[in-house]
C-alpha cells in the first residue's frame, strides 16, 4: 500500500528499520545534519530528498511528489529540527492534497528491561 509516513523528529532513529513493500524517499534538510543522515539511509535502501522549511523546501516536496507517482511511499519528520516540537508543518499536508495518499503517522517506543 502506498501512503505517506510521518514521524516526529525526536523518534528518527528507528524509523530506517519500517519495513514497507515500497520503496521510500524521505525529506532530508540541506544542513550538513542531514548530509549525515543522507549517507547513513542511502545505505538502507532509503532515497532522500534533500530540502527543509528553511532551505529548499519547495524543491524536495515537489520530488516528492514526483517519486509519489513512480511509486515511492513519500516520508517526512513534520516538526523538523528547529520545531516547533510536535507541530505540523505545512509540507506533509501540502503533499498530502498534491498526491492524494494517506498520511500515516508512525512511531516507535522503548524503554529499559528489568532483568
Amino acid at each position: 500500500m502506498q501512503a505517506i509516513f510521518s514521524f516526529w523528529h525526536g523518534r528518527i532513529l528507528m524509523m530506517p528499520f519500517l519495513k514497507l513493500s515500497r520503496p521510500v524517499s524521505v525529506m532530508i534538510s540541506r544542513h550538513s545534519d542531514g548530509e549525515f543522515v543522507a549517507r547513513i539511509v542511502k545505505h538502507l535502501d532509503i532515497y532522500s530528498s534533500r530540502g527543509s522549511t528553511t532551505r529548499g523546501g519547495v524543491s524536495a516536496l515537489k520530488e516528492l511528489i514526483r517519486l509519489s507517482r513512480e511509486g515511492f511511499c513519500p516520508a517526512f519528520t513534520p516538526d523538523g529540527p528547529r520545531g516547533p516540537r510536535y507541530v505540523v508543518q505545512q509540507g506533509v499536508i501540502q503533499a498530502a492534497k498534491a498526491t492524494g495518499l494517506p498520511v500515516y503517522p508512525v512511531t516507535y517506543s522503548a524503554r529499559k528491561k528489568k532483568l
